[in-house]
């Protein structure tokens, strides 16, 4: 005997299969929740489709800030620069693609001249790219004074305008005083006799630069009317005859007397 829970499900399922209304409505409803569940899904609004763009970028980018910068540039090892000079310094962070930094100090334990230091220690490794800075001592301190600042300015000065010894002297006695300057200009790391030959080079041309442009200057292209400018600005005589020896190379040009 079949149960009467039974007869009912029965019942029912021949109701439906012979009421069309009822068809139709159970394939609405069908209809209905597809519908729902397309308009949930995120991959159906464009808001949601740049909004996951997004949401992937700020994640990918936040490992790359989070990845070591040696992960992308080559490890360099640092060599140990207390017995190079500085021309060996120079070629050797150019092939490495090291930025160098040149510095001075004083110092009562390192004779001046002498290398001091250097920001990354020997044996460490860096990025290509990165700063290392070799600092040289300037031997004792001459004592409480703007010494080293007035060393650099005249230093810079001289190599950027060619200024003789003594016009430097005149130049920054003002500024740093009379002991001061005398010791700076005396201590300064500048080949005067270079320094001299590129004026003359400025003389001839009847310009000279500086870092961002070029100054217009007196034009002399005799070594006589040269070395009369070089001795207004005070170079010595034989800083003179040494520029007039290598002028002609330096300007590739001829020099007539």
């Amino acid at each position: 005997m079949k149960s009467i829970d039974g007869f009912k499900k029965k019942k029912d399922t021949v109701s439906a299969s012979s009421n069309p209304a009822l068809k139709t409505q159970g394939t609405h409803n069908k209809i209905s929740n597809r519908r729902a569940i397309n308009r949930q899904s995120p991959l159906r609004n464009p808001l949601a489709i740049v909004g996951i763009i997004l949401a992937g970028a700020l994640i990918a980018a936040l490992i790359i800030v989070n990845i070591p910068k040696s992960e992308f540039t080559r490890v360099v090892d640092v060599p140990d620069f207390s017995d190079k000079n500085k021309s060996e310094i120079i070629e050797w962070c150019s092939k490495e693609n090291v930025n160098c930094k040149f510095d001075r100090d004083f110092s009562d334990d390192v004779g001046k001249g002498n290398y001091l230091s250097q920001s990354t220690p020997a044996g460490s490794q860096i990025g290509e790219g990165s700063d290392i800075t070799i600092t040289d001592s300037l031997g004792p301190s001459p004592g409480e004074g703007r010494y080293k600042e007035a060393l650099l300015a005249i230093e810079d000065y001289v190599e950027r305008d060619h200024m003789s010894k003594t016009y430097a002297y005149n130049f920054f006695v003002p500024e740093y005083k009379e002991a001061v300057t005398k010791w700076a200009v005396d201590n300064a790391f500048v080949d005067w006799y270079t320094i001299c030959l590129a004026r003359a080079g400025d003389y001839f041309r009847g310009t000279a630069y500086d870092a961002n442009d070029s100054v217009t200057l007196p034009q002399y292209t005799t070594r006589t009317t040269i070395r009369q400018a070089l001795r207004v600005d005070k170079f010595t005589e034989s800083q003179i005859e040494f520029a007039m020896e290598y002028i002609a190379p330096t300007v590739n040009a001829t020099v007539q007397d």
